[in-house]
């Protein structure tokens, strides 16, 4: 039977749970600052001036002499302390990491003393104190030092991290987000991470002991933090990396004339005659294919009743060498190149609350480790972001995205998936059928090309000094394209002995097309169909506050939206037993509510939460019993042939 979803009585009791939690603080993408002003008679001074050169935000200390300055962006700050009677103290390089809190306590001296401003130079501790989970922080200017091409590689050089696996398990298992704003492709819940190094400002890493404001995550959370761009100046950043052509291979390429698919068919000795003729010791006969040499092929095709293929053994032999005559040493550079560029904008940027810009735009390229329909992976993005303060408190942030990948398909069935690296490649070429077509022919995968798009806005009030609110909007847009490339051009190109050849194996050949040893060369070829368009909208409220100088609470409310009109399949216009379609057009819901709390107390972190999901698949689904016997394997009908017992 199936049952259609009602989402009312779940939505409200999400709506009845979100208003009670409603009230608390810090989004996961800014840190604070907090510490205790004494004097140099080790008491506390009550009202001291404590702020931030740079942003102006800052707090006045308590009648314990204590201060806490909220919603702080990752960075390295300049720290200003002062009060009437005590002499100004600058303190510099003041690190503020993602979530976390800096702790920086000061001693004022006296003006009596005849002591200038002071300047200090803040200590980062050897141990994080504030850390109650497994986590990295990984800042612009180490990221600069690292042998790191892209946030991805950022990511994993962290310890617990390869690739963007995270204790084993893969990414489509880890939160992305990007200044507050997940980006994730809900066609197959992968992240997007094709981000400007240039425009990074921080990067933070959890690998464990997830907090209550993150949901659908299992493995790891990463949290990216861009730049704003100055106030009052402008900077620009490059970062480039070039890579000269090399080969990929540990080996000979496959067109090597010594190489696994080549040697036996020009081979003087056994070419002829064949692999077994006597004139290959057997350790070597072991390390090729076995070819029955092309006086016998030749002998074949003499011999049946089609006069068009009637070839000589030498004919025979060039027609081979042209169907495998891919260029496999392509010449081709890797490269990546990041641009960065931001600053005020000019002309109206004092009328608009500061209003300032950083833009940034990457690209990558990755060349093969052989041509397959495309020879070479390649990815780009541009990115720009405007922040300005409109009020007293107030900051709003918008931010939009465009990228596109693009190269071959790695999947034969409509799969999301592009080779990237050589690897991938290789897995591709090891124990399985058609080898040589996947090598020598152009269109056994699919060319491919995702497009990605994204909107995203924040704002930002602080209450009071001791408490904020954001709310945040982020639209997510992705669409697949991968059809075959153009068909093969059918017309003569080639003449060996008399017979005519087109330009096989190159272009895409639904029908059957076989070389003249064997090779298939159509028929199965780019199979791969997608046209699927998904966009995902999220919309996102938190609200934090700082209830004691070691007590502070975060609630927010979360609603996911996503469009999904997914459209793939695999079709194959000779071989139609195989093919199929899977295509629907949903709208599935998420939502979310959550508290939680963080107590600090003497180097002692305490973090307790409590998060509520809610789903809606926008659809029907079948109910069913997990133990019903007929589910269970023994209930299947056995493979002829095969031996069950």
């Amino acid at each position: 039977m199936t049952l259609s979803a009602t989402p009312t009585a779940g939505l409200r009791a999400v709506l009845f749970v979100l208003a009670l939690v409603l009230a608390a603080p810090v989004a996961a993408q800014s840190g604070k600052i907090a510490g205790r002003v004494i004097d140099d008679t080790n008491e506390s001074i009550p009202g001291a001036n404590v702020f931030i050169v740079e942003t102006s935000a800052g707090a006045t200390t308590n009648l314990d002499g204590d201060y806490t300055i909220l919603n702080v962006s990752p960075g390295s700050y300049t720290l200003r302390i002062s009060y009437i009677g005590y002499t100004t103290q600058t303190i510099e390089n003041v690190n503020v990491n993602i979530d976390q809190t800096t702790r920086i306590d000061v001693q004022l001296q006296s003006e009596d003393l005849g002591l200038g401003e002071v300047t200090v130079r803040a200590e980062q501790p050897v141990v994080q104190p504030d850390v109650s989970n497994s986590q990295a922080n990984v800042t612009a200017a180490e990221i600069k030092a690292l042998p790191a091409a892209s946030v991805s590689s950022v990511v994993g050089l962290q310890a617990g991290v390869q690739g963007l696996n995270v204790r084993g398990s893969g990414s489509d298992e880890i939160a992305f987000q990007v200044n507050g704003l997940t980006l994730r492709d809900e066609r197959n819940n992968s992240p997007y991470t094709n981000i400007s190094l240039a425009s990074v400002e921080a990067v933070q890493v959890q690998t464990g002991g997830f907090n209550a404001e993150y949901g659908n995550v299992r493995s790891g959370v990463v949290n990216v933090v861009t730049k704003e761009g100055p106030r009052d100046r402008y900077e620009a950043d490059i970062i480039a990396r070039y890579s000269p052509p090399t080969a990929k291979n540990f080996d000979g390429a496959p067109n090597d004339p010594d190489s696994y698919w080549i040697r036996p068919y020009i081979d003087p000795d056994v070419a002829y005659t064949g692999t077994d003729n006597g004139m290959w010791p057997l350790s070597v006969q072991d390390q090729y294919p076995e070819f029955e040499g092309w006086n016998e092929v030749s002998q074949r095709l003499l011999s049946d009743e089609d006069p068009s293929n009637d070839l000589t053994p030498e004919a025979l032999q060039q027609a081979f060498l042209w169907q495998h005559r891919k260029v496999i040493d392509q010449g081709i550079p890797d490269y990546d190149v990041d641009l960065g560029f931001g600053g005020p904008v000019p002309g109206i940027s004092r009328m608009l609350g500061d209003l300032r810009f950083y833009a940034s735009y990457r690209r990558e390229e990755n060349a093969y480790l052989i041509p397959l329909n495309t020879d070479r992976y390649e990815e780009q993005t541009g990115h720009i972001k405007l922040t300005s303060n409109v009020g007293n408190g107030m900051k709003v942030s918008v931010e939009g995205r465009i990228g596109t990948e693009a190269g071959t398909a790695a999947s034969r069935f409509g799969n999301p998936g592009i080779f990237r690296s050589a690897s991938g490649i290789a897995g591709n070429l090891s124990r399985v059928s058609f080898i040589n077509s996947r090598i020598f022919s152009t269109d056994y995968w699919a060319p491919t090309e995702v497009n990605s798009n994204q909107f995203g806005a924040t704002f930002t009030h602080a209450v009071n000094q001791n408490s904020f609110y954001e709310i945040r909007f982020n639209r997510f847009a992705s669409r697949y394209d991968t059809n075959p490339g153009p068909l093969r051009d059918t017309t003569v190109v080639q003449t060996f002995g008399g017979v005519g050849f087109d330009e096989a194996p190159f272009g895409f050949q639904p029908n059957p097309s076989t070389g003249v040893d064997g090779m298939r060369m159509g028929v199965g070829m780019s199979n791969a169909r997608d046209t699927s368009r998904v966009v995902v909208y999220n919309a996102r409220a938190d609200y934090t506050s700082q209830l004691t100088q070691i007590f502070q609470v975060k609630t927010g409310v979360e609603l996911n939206v996503t469009d999904s009109q997914v459209n793939y399949g695999s079709f194959d216009a000779f071989l139609q037993s195989s093919n199929f379609i899977a295509s629907w057009n949903r709208s599935p819901i998420r939502g979310a509510a959550y508290a939680q709390s963080k107590l600090e107390l003497n180097g002692m972190i305490a973090n307790l939460g409590l998060r509520l999901d809610y789903s809606d698949a926008g659809g029907e689904w079948y109910e069913f019993d997990v133990f019903d016997q007929a589910l269970a394997g023994g209930g299947s009908d056995p493979i002829a042939g095969l031996d069950t017992s």
